[in-house]
């Protein structure tokens, strides 16, 4: 059986003894914590002590007179690997690291990092850490480094693993707080042996873990993330994530804090995205949209129906759901008849948010919640909570009771976070008018995302490798590039090869004016002024080649391309190879948009027709497309199936190629499909030929 595999993992934290290695009478962290969860044996171990903790302690791992499954190594990073090969020696197959100062560090770090793991490796031992801040096991093992663990409400619920241990720490005391549920929390550290990807499967496994949170440094494996992703889904476990590293000061300190590079947040977002997991910005929106996924209803839509009272705070609470993209949807007549009797004023005064009494929301919360849930118009119920702290009982008491009637998820709220007063075991309850609206935003795409269909391998992607290898120039040239996209239904715009001005002109006589003229081979054309475009005739021909003979002399090598000149919306579709995260298919809008505005969508293959429009629909400039200011509309569902094309090129090639790159891609009106000018397909240094 695998050291990582779920069934170890879970055996690891459901140990039933446990050695202290480093046992100290001062420790008031590991044991004070471990002993409110665990009721196993517990084994100090220190040469300096003979009790520990009214304990008997051993002067060693060898010393203890019975067989130990786990050891929980409390030495500084010297003397851990001697230590760990002694765990190992006498048969322990579970142990964790705290100390720092590994791979993170230095090379004497990593040296002895290097040791750990060939000494977990060789002994098929389930390690983690070093420079981990421990683990809870909310009904078993746990060693966890931070003093006073509080205890949770409720043992099942959110599981989470973090590459950071103070990270981890936060959500964890402050989820308590509001009383959330956990079933397991997990710091990673340095993953020399076990992985947050390892963690991840076992939490997607356990039954106790309802919502599984993920703060990431960085991430070796973005395939096996990719795969988990699809797992947690396909289960119905949401996954809420954190990205640590973001900016360039952040990444060089995740490289100080773990020793991992940390991986493109761009790409990982990306991923997020195409499986409906939701990406947060920080602890309290981990917190915030827990509550809802936890202790509310689910729902898919965007319909909102807000009982509150102000009517100031009700415009900018309408202007944030506008921003947002949340329907404050109107109420159905009978609705606005059973308000108008409660508040005594016209009808006409009666819309969403709908502006109640103070006094009305403390004491009629499950009128009011009823009315909203049998209107029909909203997916979500929002409600203020009470000003007065003596009023929240029973608030909270009717918000139970309706909440249960009720179809739609409801959601307690209070625009100015320092009066969310207590919070409720059952009732999901956000501090701050934008945050309630963001969680529900978020949390309503997350159960619109549906398991979309993984598309196969296609049938010409063995003829594309093929053409491949009859090359070993890079980037390839246009005419077989233009070929190996054409397996892939991707069709080039008419061109013709040649090295003489002669053979240009008869080229453009064939193909017919205007023409484009462009140099071959080059990595960066327009860089290097070796594209002219728009040629009407003969004479502007020749004043071109001329131009361009003078860009690189090598006519063999870099041959002249003349192209039918395109007019359509100018796009770019192309992939990509990034170190941690594997291939991602990349689209943009030509010109500005692209290179000054940095204005594209990522995506990581395969594509399903629903990916590929929502990365069309994300890019600002594809306003484009959809017939701007009197345009004609563009073929947009053409560009759509050319980005699942591309991705499935970028899935069979992904062992030789290294970039793909159709830009411009023109999009022709509708119902004329697409035609890229331009091709760059560049062979991967590094590969096998196949």
């Amino acid at each position: 059986m695998q050291p990582n595999s779920i069934e170890e993992i879970s055996k690891f934290f459901s140990s039933e003894s446990v050695a202290l290695i480093g046992a100290s009478p001062k420790d008031n962290r590991i044991y004070p914590n471990l002993i409110k969860f665990f009721k196993g044996k517990i084994f100090p171990v220190n040469p300096k002590y003979s009790e520990i903790y009214g304990l008997p302690c051993f002067p060693s791992v060898g010393a203890i007179p019975e067989k130990v499954a786990c050891a929980a190594i409390l030495v500084p990073r010297d003397g851990a690997g001697k230590i760990l090969g002694e765990c190992a020696e006498h048969g322990i197959k579970y142990a964790i690291i705290f100390a720092a100062g590994f791979a993170e560090i230095d090379e004497k770090g990593k040296e002895m990092d290097l040791e750990i793991k060939n000494i977990a490796e060789s002994h098929g031992m389930t390690l983690i850490g070093p420079n981990s801040g421990g683990f809870i096991n909310t009904v078993g093992l746990s060693l966890f480094w931070a003093p006073n663990a509080p205890v949770p409400l409720s043992t099942s619920g959110i599981g989470m693993v973090s590459q950071s241990g103070g990270i981890m720490t936060y959500v964890y005391r402050l989820g308590v707080v509001r009383k959330m549920g956990f079933s397991y929390i997990i710091s990673s550290g340095n993953e020399t042996v076990t992985k947050l990807t390892d963690h991840f499967r076992f939490l997607i496994a356990d039954e106790r873990t309802r919502v599984i949170v993920l703060a990431v440094e960085g991430i070796d494996d973005g395939l096996e993330l990719k795969k988990l992703f699809g797992e947690a889904l396909k289960r119905g476990k949401p996954v809420i994530l954190l990205k640590l590293g973001l900016s360039e000061k952040g990444a060089k300190t995740v490289t100080l804090h773990s020793g991992r590079l940390a991986t493109s947040g761009r790409i990982l977002k990306a991923l997020c995205q195409q499986f409906g997991v939701i990406w947060v910005e920080g602890v309290d929106q981990i917190l915030d949209v827990s509550e809802i996924l936890l202790k509310a209803k689910h729902s898919s839509g965007n319909r909102v129906g807000v009982a509150m009272f102000s009517g100031g705070v009700g415009v900018f609470l309408s202007d944030t759901a506008e921003s947002l993209g949340l329907n404050l949807a109107e109420p159905q007549s009978s609705t606005r008849e059973k308000f108008t009797s409660l508040l005594s004023v016209p009808k006409s005064g009666i819309e969403n948010p709908f502006d109640l009494s103070p006094l009305l929301m403390a004491t009629k919360a499950s009128t009011l919640i009823g009315i909203l849930a049998k209107d029909g118009n909203y997916d979500w119920i929002m409600i203020r909570c009470p000003l007065l702290q003596e009023q929240m009982p029973d608030f909270l008491r009717q918000v139970k009771d309706a909440s249960r009637e009720a179809p739609q998820p409801v959601v307690c709220f209070a625009p100015i976070a320092e009066e969310k007063n207590t919070n409720d075991e059952s009732v999901p309850i956000i501090g701050g008018l934008e945050k309630a609206l963001l969680s529900i935003k978020r949390v309503s795409a997350h159960y619109a995302k549906v398991d979309t269909t993984v598309l196969q391998e296609s049938v010409p992607g063995r003829g594309a490798l093929d053409l491949i290898s009859e090359t070993g120039n890079s980037p390839l040239p246009y005419e077989l590039a233009s070929k190996v996209t054409g397996l892939y239904s991707i069709p080039s715009v008419e061109t013709q090869s040649v090295q003489k001005l002669g053979g240009v002109l008869e080229a453009a006589k064939a193909i017919g004016y205007p023409v484009v003229l462009k140099r071959d081979g080059l990595f960066h054309r327009t860089e290097v002024d070796a594209v002219k475009t728009d040629i009407r005739n003969e004479k502007e021909l020749e004043m071109a080649f001329q131009e361009l003979t003078g860009v690189e002399p090598d006519i063999v090598r870099f041959p002249f391309l003349v192209q039918k000149y395109v007019r359509g919306v100018e796009t770019i579709i192309g992939s990509r190879k990034d170190p941690q995260m594997g291939t991602c298919v990349i689209f943009g809008m030509g010109g500005i948009f692209t290179e000054v505005l940095d204005d594209v969508s990522i995506r990581l293959p395969p594509l399903s027709i629903e990916n590929a429009y929502e990365m069309i629909g994300e890019v600002k400039g594809s306003r484009l497309l959809s017939g701007y200011r009197g345009k004609q509309k563009a073929d947009i569902s053409a560009l759509a199936r050319a980005l699942v094309s591309l991705s499935q090129m970028a899935i069979d090639l992904k062992d030789r190629v290294s970039e793909i790159d159709i830009n411009p891609l023109f999009v022709l009106s509708e119902g004329s499909g697409v035609v890229p000018a331009d091709i760059k397909i560049v062979l991967d240094e590094n590969a096998k030929q196949v």
